[in-house]
């Protein structure tokens, strides 16, 4: 049953402790959240509805405070819908959301996906009130990752952060194959595959664990799958066949498989990260340590490029398809329905969100790197530096870093960071709950020994054909 949660005029608790200073001393970019103009902050009101995953409540209810504050003769409610983890309670939610739409709909692209779905009839194409008189000026964003977000040339989903796709090769393991992996920044699950089979081939006796991005559901995520404009799916093809013959070979370690965070940068925070460190620094049989949630665990091998005793030495992001196709997934989308009534309001929530200088400087727990360069250049900082102390003091070192060391290690990480958003142009738009509700039952079937490869493909070329086309 929904839930819901009515919040009018309230108090803020934001803090200024993330203040975000006026000079950098290095060079760094300084991004400064814009002023607090009249047109922002004039007198709305009105009555709007949020439905939203209710992992996001608690972020929803700071903004919903500060915007009340502002605006007291506005009304915000929350309903919060529970994950969707199949196909037949996505078609629910879509014809919820067809029948009695809220004003705004909050949702992680991990458990809603509407890639069947005519966008514009469900939704408002943002760019109409983005570069309105009452927009904001896409320079302050990441825009390319809006661009990567467009449905037809407009953009219905407004993604606020961008999930990490990181991971790191292990150095001892690529020497062996006589692969250099300081030159390595991007890789394709072909290549993590060659890597495995030719250093298995290189260290016989030897058990190479590679984690979950081996595994021929990985295979199947960080390819394309489908067409749903055309209805066409490219999954029981020649060469996915030979990936998934290849796949199937390599031993998976299951204990670390299961090994999957509550939450990205949540309660098992430093103990998620031993565990990390110490694998990376122990001379371990992974080729690839990879966490998508918690893949800022992976920063601190950029501090650690001159430790002989560092094992693995270079992040890595994952691309889809080719080297050019750099992927990321929106972790957290904001969209106007159509059929509300107030879309005026809405898109003033979001701009709200978007632009308040009070909104930017809340650094808040949501998932991912923010969109927005103001809060890029707060939140994001604020973890890395955590992150910094955590890695000194389990590498012993945290009363020999000096404050200039300190700020020079933050700052090498933050520019990685900067650079890998600057380059996303790929969103992934699968949604994970239907995908593995489609493809799971079958993989099972492969790795039980009831079928084999070539049944198992063509089993879920048929389920997405049916998916796509029903």
């Amino acid at each position: 049953m929904a839930i819901a949660l009515t919040l009018s005029a309230c108090n803020s608790n934001s803090s200024d402790d993330n203040d975000n200073g006026d000079s950098n001393g290095n060079g760094r970019p300084v991004y400064h959240p814009p002023p607090v103009v009249e047109e922002l902050t004039k007198q709305l009101e009105g009555d709007l509805t949020i439905l939203a995953w209710p992992v996001e409540i608690p972020e929803w209810s700071h903004y919903v405070e500060l915007f009340c504050e502002l605006h007291p003769e506005v009304q915000i409610s929350f309903e919060r819908y529970e994950p969707i983890t199949d196909t037949t309670q996505q078609q629910a939610m879509m014809t919820r959301l067809m029948a009695d739409p809220p004003d705004i709909l909050a949702f992680s692209a991990e458990t809603l996906s509407f890639e069947k779905f005519a966008m514009d009839a469900l939704f408002v194409n943002l760019y109409d009130f983005m570069n309105g008189p009452r927009g904001i000026n896409q320079e302050d964003y990441y825009s390319n990752i809006f661009r990567a977000a467009e449905w037809r040339g407009g953009l219905y989903h407004l993604p606020l952060y961008a999930d990490l796709r990181l991971g790191v090769l292990s150095k001892r393991l690529l020497d062996s194959i006589g692969v250099d992996v300081s030159q390595i920044t991007t890789v394709t699950i072909s290549d993590l595959i060659d890597y495995y089979i030719r250093a298995s081939e290189a260290l016989p006796g030897e058990t190479l664990y590679p984690n979950r991005y081996f595994s021929t559901m990985q295979v199947l995520r960080m390819s394309r799958l489908y067409d749903v404009d055309t209805g066409e799916v490219y999954v029981n093809t020649p060469e996915m066949r030979e990936l998934f013959e290849r796949a199937v070979t390599i031993p998976i370690d299951s204990d670390y498989v299961d090994f999957t965070p509550t939450g990205y940068f949540d309660a098992p925070y430093w103990d998620m990260g031993i565990v990390l460190w110490r694998d990376l620094l122990s001379g371990n049989n992974h080729l690839l340590r990879d966490m998508t949630d918690g893949a800022m665990m992976y920063i601190p091998v950029l501090w650690m490029q001159d430790d002989p005793d560092m094992q693995s030495s270079s992040l890595i992001t994952f691309v889809s398809g080719d080297r050019e196709n750099i992927g990321f997934a929106s972790s957290f989308c904001l969209s106007i329905m159509r059929d509300s009534p107030n879309t005026e309001l809405a898109w003033e929530f979001l701009r709200f969100i978007m632009e308040y200088e009070e909104s930017i400087r809340y650094s808040g727990r949501l998932r991912g790197l923010p969109i927005n360069k103001a809060r890029f250049e707060i939140q994001p900082r604020t973890y890395v530096e955590e992150l910094y102390s955590g890695f000194m003091f389990f590498m012993g070192q945290l009363d020999q870093i000096t404050e200039e060391q300190q700020e020079r290690d933050v700052e090498i990480a933050m520019d990685f960071l900067r650079d890998y958003m600057g380059q996303l142009n790929y969103e992934i738009r699968y949604s994970a709950a239907t995908l593995n509700a489609l493809i799971y039952p079958e993989l099972w079937l492969l790795y039980s020994g009831q079928q084999d490869v070539a049944r198992t493909l063509a089993n879920i070329h048929n389920r997405l054909v049916l998916y796509v086309n029903e």
